[in-house]
C-alpha cells in the first residue's frame, strides 16, 4: 500500500495591519531574510551573500540578517515561518501552487503597488516572467532568476565512445548499454528527494502527450490514473531496469547524483540549469566540455523540443507581517537590478529575467548553449509540485518514487487519484 501524503491547506491566516516601515532601538532597520540554496556547493549562496552585503552598503539605514538554508528544509519550514507572529521580511518562494499558499494564507504582500510606482522598476524585467507570479490577478513575487529542465552531457565521453546524443527515448536506452560497458553511469539521478523524480515523469508525460494531459491538469479535467501518467511510469521503469541510473538511485541523495555527473561517474544528468554553477565548479567538467541539449522525444509522442519544463527561479516574496516593508521593496529592487543581474550570470551561468546589456561572451559557454536553444522556445509548463501545490503536486512526485520503487504504475496512479479525491472531498465549501 503506497502511504500518499495529501497536504490539504485550509487554514486562513489574517494579515496583520503592520505599517510600512519602523526601525530597530539602534535606530537602523534590520530585514531578515530567508533564501535556499538548490546546488550543494557552488558560488549561487556567495554571489546572494556579495549582492546583500553591496545593498548594506549602498543603504547604510538598513541591516540584513540572510539565512541560507538547504532546498528541502526550506520546503519544510517556510509555511510555518511565514505564518508567524515573527515572519521573516523577505523570503524566496516558487510559484504558482507553492505561491498560491502563501495568498491563501494571507501572509504574502501583493507587490502591484509597488511595481507600479516604479515603472522603469517594472520595464525591467522580459515580458511574461510575473505569469505564474500572478494570483488571483495581483503579483506577489519578483524574480531573478529563471531554470529550464536541460539535458546535460559530458562532451569528451561522447565524443571517446562516438554516441551521438539523445534526440529520442530510443536513442537513450540504446545508450544506456554502452556507457554501462565503460564504466559510466548513463544517466545521473538521486531521487531520495522525491522531487527528482517527478521532474523527470513531468517531463516523459510532456513528451508522450504534448501540453494536453498538463493544460487538462490545470482545468481539473484530467484524474491523475489517466492512461497518460502510467505510460510515463512505465518509462521511467524501462530507464531503472535497463540500468540507466546507479543502482542505488531512489535513495540516492540529490546531492551525491549531481556528484555523480560533475565528477565524471556519471555521463549525463537530465536536471534544472539551476545547477551549472555546480558543474563548472569541476576541473573534469571544464576540460572535457559541459554540453546541454533538450530533453529527448519519445517516439510517436505529441511532445516537442520547443516546451520546456521551467519556471522563474530565485523568486522574493515579502511577508504581510514584515514591519519593514518599504525597505524589503528596496532590496527586491537591488536584485533585479541590471549589473546585479550580469554578476548572476556571469558568476553563476544561470538565466536571468532582466536585460543586463553588454558583452554577453564572458556568460558561461554552457549558459550561451541553452540561451540559443530557448531562442525557438514556443511554450512552458511548470514542475508539477509547484504548479499543482503542496497537494497532488507533492503526491506526484511521491507516486513516482513509489513507481521506481518496484510498485506498478496503474496501481500507484490510482491510489494517487483516490488520495486526491478523498482529499478534495474533506474540504470546506467556499
Amino acid at each position: 500500500m503506497i502511504r500518499i501524503l495529501i497536504l490539504l491547506v485550509g487554514l486562513c491566516f489574517l494579515a496583520g495591519g503592520c505599517g510600512q516601515g519602523g526601525q530597530d532601538e539602534d535606530g537602523v532597520t534590520t530585514l531578515r531574510v530567508r533564501m535556499w540554496k538548490a546546488e550543494p556547493s557552488g558560488p549561487t549562496p556567495a554571489v546572494l551573500q556579495k549582492i546583500t552585503d553591496e545593498f548594506t552598503m549602498a543603504h547604510p539605514e538598513i541591516k540584513v540578517s540572510l539565512e541560507i538554508i538547504s532546498m528541502q528544509d526550506f520546503k519544510e519550514h517556510i509555511f510555518h515561518e511565514v505564518a508567524s507572529s515573527d515572519p521573516p521580511d523577505v523570503f524566496m518562494t516558487w510559484a504558482a501552487g507553492f505561491l498560491q499558499t502563501f495568498v491563501r494564507q494571507g501572509t504574502v504582500m501583493p507587490l502591484d503597488d509597488a511595481l507600479a510606482a516604479d515603472p522603469a522598476w517594472r520595464k525591467r524585467f522580459h515580458p511574461g516572467v510575473f505569469e505564474n507570479l500572478t494570483i488571483d490577478g495581483h503579483i506577489y513575487a519578483v524574480p531573478s532568476t529563471e531554470a529550464v529542465a536541460v539535458l546535460f552531457y559530458n562532451k569528451r565521453v561522447f565524443k571517446d565512445l562516438n554516441l551521438a546524443v539523445p534526440a529520442t527515448f530510443g536513442d537513450l536506452l540504446a545508450a544506456v548499454p554502452v556507457l554501462r560497458s565503460q564504466g559510466y553511469i548513463p544517466l545521473s539521478m538521486g531521487n531520495k528527494d522525491p522531487w527528482v523524480g517527478g521532474m523527470l515523469a513531468a517531463l516523459l508525460v510532456e513528451r508522450l502527450g504534448g501540453m494536453g494531459p498538463y493544460r487538462a491538469l490545470e482545468a481539473d479535467a484530467l484524474a491523475w490514473d489517466a492512461p497518460i501518467f502510467e505510460k510515463a511510469g512505465h518509462l521511467l521503469r524501462e530507464l531503472a531496469d535497463g540500468g540507466a541510473f546507479a543502482e542505488d538511485f531512489n535513495e540516492r541523495s540529490y546531492e551525491d547524483s549531481v556528484a555523480d555527473f560533475r565528477e565524471g561517474r556519471a555521463a549525463m544528468a537530465i536536471m534544472g540549469s539551476w545547477v551549472i554553477p555546480v558543474f563548472l565548479e569541476s576541473p573534469t567538467i571544464i576540460r572535457d566540455g559541459l554540453g546541454a541539449a533538450p530533453v529527448p522525444l519519445v517516439e510517436g509522442g505529441r511532445g516537442s523540443v520547443n516546451t520546456w519544463l521551467g519556471q522563474t527561479d530565485l523568486n522574493f516574496a515579502i511577508s504581510a507581517g514584515s514591519r519593514h516593508k518599504k525597505a524589503a521593496i528596496h532590496y527586491l529592487k537591488w536584485f533585479s537590478a541590471p549589473f546585479e543581474q550580469r554578476r548572476l550570470m556571469e558568476a553563476t551561468g544561470n538565466l536571468v529575467v532582466a536585460d543586463i546589456g553588454g558583452d554577453a561572451s564572458i556568460v558561461p559557454g554552457v549558459t550561451r548553449q541553452i540561451l540559443k536553444l530557448l531562442d525557438s522556445r514556443q511554450q512552458s509548463y511548470l514542475f508539477y509540485d509547484v504548479r499543482f501545490g503542496r497537494g497532488a503536486g507533492v503526491a506526484f512526485n511521491q507516486t513516482i518514487k513509489a513507481i521506481l520503487g518496484g510498485v506498478p504504475p496503474g496501481q500507484a496512479f490510482s491510489e494517487l487519484q483516490k488520495a486526491v479525491s478523498h482529499a478534495r472531498s474533506l474540504k470546506p465549501a467556499q
